[in-house]
C-alpha cells in the first residue's frame, strides 16, 4: 500500500522512532546523505534509528526535512 503526504502529495513511508515509539514519515527513496536507518519488523512499521555516515547502509531522510509544507505540521511550543 502506498502512502502519500497529505500536504505535498509526495510518496512517503512510515516508521516508528526508536526511543519514544512515535510515528515518523520518511521520504520514500533512500538518499546518500540520509541520517535514518530502518530496522524492519514483522507486521509492524520499521523502527527509525538515527545513524552517522555509514556507506554500506541504506539511509533515509525524515519527510519533515524535505516537505515544502513542513511548517503546517510543526507543533508550536
Amino acid at each position: 500500500m502506498k502512502n502519500f503526504c497529505r500536504s505535498c502529495n509526495a510518496e512517503i513511508r512510515w516508521s516508528v522512532t526508536e526511543g519514544k515509539g512515535r510515528r515518523m514519515p520518511l521520504d520514500f527513496e533512500p538518499v546518500p546523505n540520509g541520517n535514518i536507518e530502518l530496522r524492519e519488523r514483522e507486521h509492524m512499521d520499521p523502527i527509525a534509528v538515527y545513524v552517522t555516515a555509514q556507506p554500506d547502509v541504506m539511509r533515509f531522510r525524515s519527510h519533515f526535512a524535505s516537505c515544502p509544507q513542513r511548517a503546517k505540521w510543526r507543533k508550536q511550543p
